[in-house]
């Protein structure tokens, strides 16, 4: 494995612009070929075998209507009236008869039905019409709510206050944030405290972002034809973000301390692949099995996260193994630490005459005191 990857790290070096070639195309491959695709997150719960599952399947199966997502629509009348007044009672019915008529919507239950129970208030101030669709919430159409949202005109024509709610109107969705930018804009700083150079900094969040670019792309294109919730690609995007940079600093930090110590920037290259490199593949192919492990569970959306997540940590394998040398090549011999820096001092720490750096002090201790 360690002479594989010394191999794979001298060849990165070497051809680094064909290396970064490759995977900018596959930047702008992916993604633009999930824009294309039109893929989108959906939520869903289904949790095959147990046995509240089997009865909402029975529920569709007999009952497809019933099984369906709901709504309400509730009016209200102005202060001082009631819904029960002839012209609000014929603007409700009137809004109840264009909902039933949109595509996607099983029936509607008038509030003045006998079936509806208590759908008016006792002081007839207020009335709730109970809306049933077709399908569950996944399936409902962005265009059935748009078309149900306008007959609210209706009712409000006549006077009446219109409001609609309802499980089709809640958001569950976990989009990705501006807090991911502030994690990255923390991740920088952090990185350049450490290596005390911009170039040195960048490469490990490049590295990551472009890996991680991949990875959304990728997790949006198979949305296209699986259903994949919406917590999939930010879990995806955290945990890929975390051991992009990861991997790609073990690799980086190894390169810049055979630096210090006289190793030329080519040969040391290759050897940071080949020992830290061992190390990355390793620690990825155990996340890997670990997050696949969700497969066994037998839960659709968990299993869609796991895979998701595993795609991650591979892809910032194949990142730190690969692009990262390819910028090594790149910057040459730049990285190299200056005499007198804090980088240059923890690599020859071990050197006659070199004070000793607290981290050394504090192993020193504790291996004085197993």
């Amino acid at each position: 494995m360690a002479t594989l990857l010394y191999r794979l790290g001298r060849f990165s070096y070497r051809r680094a612009w064909i290396v970064i070639g490759v995977w900018l195309a596959l930047f702008v491959g992916v993604l633009g070929g999930s824009v294309a695709l039109g893929g989108h997150t959906q939520e869903s719960f289904a949790i095959p075998g147990t046995e509240s599952q089997n009865a909402l399947d029975r529920l569709d199966a007999v009952f497809p209507s019933v099984a369906g997502a709901s709504a309400q629509a509730v009016v209200v009348a102005p202060k001082g009236s009631s819904v029960t007044d002839p012209a609000y009672t014929a603007a409700i019915d009137k809004m109840d008869a264009a909902i039933a008529k949109i595509p996607g919507i099983d029936s509607v239950l008038s509030p003045f039905s006998q079936y509806a129970g208590s759908a008016v208030t006792a002081d007839k101030q207020m009335a709730r019409s109970q809306i049933q669709f077709d399908g569950v919430s996944s399936d409902v159409k962005p265009e059935t709510l748009t078309a149900l949202k306008a007959t609210a005109s209706i009712g409000e024509d006549a006077g009446l206050t219109v409001a609609f709610g309802g499980q089709v109107f809640q958001d569950n969705t976990f989009g990705i944030t501006i807090t991911e930018v502030f994690g990255l804009i923390f991740a920088a700083i952090v990185l350049l405290i450490t290596f005390g150079s911009l170039v040195a900094a960048g490469m490990p969040l490049l590295s990551a972002i472009l890996g991680v670019g991949i990875v959304i792309g990728g997790i949006s294109a198979i949305s296209a034809f699986t259903t994949v919730s919406s917590s999939a690609p930010l879990l995806a995007l955290m945990i890929g973000l975390a051991v992009g940079i990861d991997y790609s600093l073990f690799i980086l930090s190894r390169h810049r301390n055979q630096l210090a110590k006289g190793e030329e920037p080519e040969e040391s290259a290759a050897i940071a692949v080949g020992t830290a490199g061992s190390a990355v593949v390793f620690a990825g192919v155990t996340v890997i099995i670990a997050l696949l492990g969700l497969l066994v569970v037998g839960i659709p959306f968990l299993s869609v996260m796991g895979v998701g997540a595993a795609f991650a940590v591979l892809i910032a394998i194949g990142v730190a193994t690969t692009l990262v040398p390819a910028l090594l090549g790149l910057a040459k011999g730049r990285l190299t630490p200056k005499p007198g820096s804090r980088a240059y001092r923890r690599a020859t720490v071990h050197e006659e005459g070199s004070k000793p750096t607290m981290g050394l002090r504090w192993v020193t201790g504790v291996m004085k005191r197993p």
